[in-house]
């Protein structure tokens, strides 16, 4: 009797529960901000769960991309969203106003303070309402450093070497293909990486700050402690920068933030700053394992990488710029991939209205479609195939901004840090390539959908198993130099088995050992 009380008790709560959430919804609805009815409460949550099947759904009704790319009311459809509505576009009228449109009007700042809640994040830094006041320290900071990617190319390379080796070793091995654990170990080297970027490798250093790094912003403790450690960092540059040259050019991310901050920033505002640049690199870890996905999945190209490789055999870590077929290998990779199915997200300041008469009104979402762009067959044919052999991959670059290529955002505030990302991108597969003999990911997709993004799948493991040169050491980015030199005149062990005979192959010997492991081995790209 008393477990049925019971039962029904916790029913009728539950219910009363659902009953005050829709009665809240409804009793705040507004025709032009939130979505109202039980029905529409529902899709709202439904676009946080499944958001990009969603948008993708609506996009082949609609025929967004289909003939025409100047359409423009055809090319747009309005969902609901927590808390607001999304409009999602995909024309390029939409791409060419949305970049030229003021930031008074449309405000990618206004999207960054609602995605990152500075006041409750941040120990209750008010961001202002002026991108040029908030906004732009980090951004010119990301810019001002790209120079100084040649010299942190080797720490980064470094880097992917005592993540690989220190994670493989820790794992069992055997004579056959095991699985391999990808996403963990991803997630440490994007931290290791971005920590040498921001000049932040002091902290990455001390063994007792690791487990900060790892659970940032999980608990206020972990908060204070990291915003401790990296004001006085930027306490130290300030001092610096009284004393030394001002036409010394800045050697890290934090250090151009502090240097371009305007003289009335306290040091808690560019700790923030600082801290926000380093955030955004979540992505690498994201993008990083999608490709190391890739890579397994469609092992066919890995000859034509590793021949790549043997033609700047010397010193390709320093001829990245010649590397174009690994180039178009992550081109291919981000454009199926499309980590995040829109881009250019904007805030409306007041009523916007496009060109074709389309209006979003005050408070609601703008956003592009750029995973209808990169599926279109127009200009890629057979957009669901796997081909970096592309012909437009020949005349365009990662980096590059365009309606074809979208994923960088428009051009008036495209993403700073693509350099970045193309350089990690590429020391990704040189170090996997050179070292590892992948195969196809074991078990479930490797891949899966979110919201309006594509993440790794933390339970998808990988085939890796380790190569080894002839005198029994293996193949790691060590320094500048990628490949061991002295291949000839030492005892050769088991001859390498695979059908492409090429310097780099045809020096290389296998090691039997394969490693497994879970996704969460290779968690070391987000500390990139």
């Amino acid at each position: 009797m008393f477990i049925e009380v019971l039962h029904r008790a916790y029913g009728y709560g539950l219910l009363g529960l659902l009953a005050l959430f829709f009665l809240r919804a409804y009793r705040h609805r507004d025709h032009r901000k939130l979505p109202y009815g039980i029905l529409s409460v529902t899709e709202a949550w439904m676009y946080l769960l499944r958001g990009r099947s969603i948008i993708e759904r609506g996009a082949q009704k609609l025929g967004a991309v289909a003939d025409n790319f100047s359409r423009t009311i055809r090319a747009s459809q309005c969902l609901p969203a927590p808390g607001t509505r999304m409009h999602v576009v995909s024309s390029v009228n939409h791409w060419k106003e949305i970049s030229n449109a003021h930031c008074g009007k449309l405000s990618a700042h206004a999207v960054s303070k609602e995605m990152f809640r500075p006041q409750y994040s941040m120990g209750g830094i008010e961001w202002s309402e002026y991108r040029d006041e908030d906004g732009m320290p980090a951004t010119r900071g990301v810019r001002t450093v790209t120079h100084q990617l040649p010299h942190l190319t080797p720490k980064f390379a470094a880097a992917f070497d005592a993540q690989f080796s220190s994670t493989l070793k820790e794992l069992p091995h055997d004579s056959k293909f095991t699985n391999n654990g990808y996403w963990p170990q991803m997630m440490r080297a994007r931290i290791c990486l971005s920590t040498h970027h921001a000049n932040l490798t002091t902290l990455y250093d001390h063994r007792e700050y690791k487990p900060v790094i790892r659970a940032i912003f999980r608990l206020e403790s972990v908060r204070r402690s990291l915003f401790a450690h990296v004001g006085d960092l930027v306490a130290e540059r300030k001092k610096k920068n009284r004393f030394q040259d001002p036409s010394l050019k800045p050697n890290s991310v934090l250090e151009s933030i502090v240097d371009v901050c305007p003289r009335y920033f306290s040091d808690e505002r560019m700790v923030v700053d600082v801290i926000m640049s380093w955030i955004t690199t979540n992505a690498l870890a994201v993008t990083g394992a999608l490709l190391l996905v890739d890579l397994c999945n469609y092992t066919e190209h890995v000859p034509a990488l590793c021949q790549e490789l043997v033609d700047l055999y010397k010193d390709p870590v320093a001829d990245l710029d010649k590397l174009r077929f690994l180039e178009s290998f992550i081109m291919e990779s981000s454009r199926t991939n499309a980590f995040m199915g829109v881009m250019a997200q904007r805030i409306a300041i007041e009523d916007f209205t496009f060109s074709g008469g389309y209006t979003i009104p005050e408070g609601q979402w703008v956003q592009l479609n750029q995973q209808r762009w990169l599926q279109d067959p127009n200009t890629y044919p057979r957009p669901e195939h796997f081909d970096p052999y592309r012909k437009l991959y020949q005349a365009r670059r990662f980096t590059d901004v365009s309606p074809e290529w979208p994923i960088w955002g428009v051009p008036k505030l495209a993403c700073p840090g693509k350099h970045h990302v193309l350089v990690v991108m590429k020391l990704l597969l040189i170090h996997v390539v050179s070292n590892y003999e992948v195969d196809s990911v074991a078990g479930k997709s490797g891949k899966v959908d979110w919201w309006e993004a594509r993440l790794p799948n933390s339970k998808a493991r990988l085939m890796m198993r380790k190569r080894v040169c002839q005198r029994g050491v293996s193949y790691v980015i060590r320094r500048l130099q990628l490949f061991t030199d002295g291949f000839h005149g030492h005892n050769q062990t088991q001859p390498c088995r695979d059908d492409v005979q090429s310097r780099f192959i045809a020096n290389t010997y296998r090691q039997d050992r394969w490693y497994p492991g879970t996704v969460e081995n290779f968690n070391f790209l987000r500390y990139t």
